[in-house]
């Protein structure tokens, strides 16, 4: 699963034009890093998918971007603040 800053990078990205790649990269955690290409973008139509599918990806869109959130929050606060976990509470 991309993070929220790969998705960031690959969906800012230019779009191919003229047969030639988009090419990017993006810094992951641990100091790593992620090189993509893009080879071709087709734009979606939602008046092609049924009002039902619309929903459920819809809900699922905000179940990801709740819990990227969450765990970015979780992230950030184990940074600043010293987190003893009691493993017994689990």
């Amino acid at each position: 699963i991309p993070t929220p800053a790969a998705n960031r990078a690959i969906f800012s990205a230019p779009r191919p034009a003229d047969g030639k790649p988009s090419v990017g990269k993006v810094e992951l955690d641990g100091g790593r890093f992620a090189v993509f290409v893009i080879s071709k973008a087709t734009p979606g139509d939602l008046k092609q998918m049924p009002a039902e599918q619309q929903t459920m990806l819809r809900e699922q869109l905000s179940q990801i971007d709740g819990n990227n959130a969450a765990q970015a929050y979780v992230k950030e606060m184990r940074k600043r603040y010293k987190i003893q976990i009691e493993e017994a509470q689990l």
